[in-house]
């Protein structure tokens, strides 16, 4: 799949990135970026973004009645 990511990155016009959203248990699960270099002069040509879901603070903000609505928006529009 990083494969497939990386040369989907460089066939892209923009900004030369592309970005895969996981799912994930983990509290402490960041953003990771990979940059792809060229082999032979190191001159940057594009990334592989990982941003990571964290699907036990979803499910919480999902199951509490108290209307988290806006925190559920907030964090979705964080990881996209």
């Amino acid at each position: 799949m990083l494969y497939q990511l990386s040369v989907y990155a460089l066939s892209n016009e923009g900004n030369k990135k592309a970005t895969i959203i996981y799912p994930s248990l983990n509290d402490v699960a960041v953003t990771q970026e990979i940059n792809i270099n060229n082999p032979t002069s190191d001159e940057y040509m594009g990334s592989v973004v990982l941003n990571p879901l964290n699907l036990s603070y979803l499910s919480k903000c999902l199951g509490d009645k108290a209307g988290n609505s806006r925190l559920v928006e907030e964090y979705i529009s964080g990881v996209l």
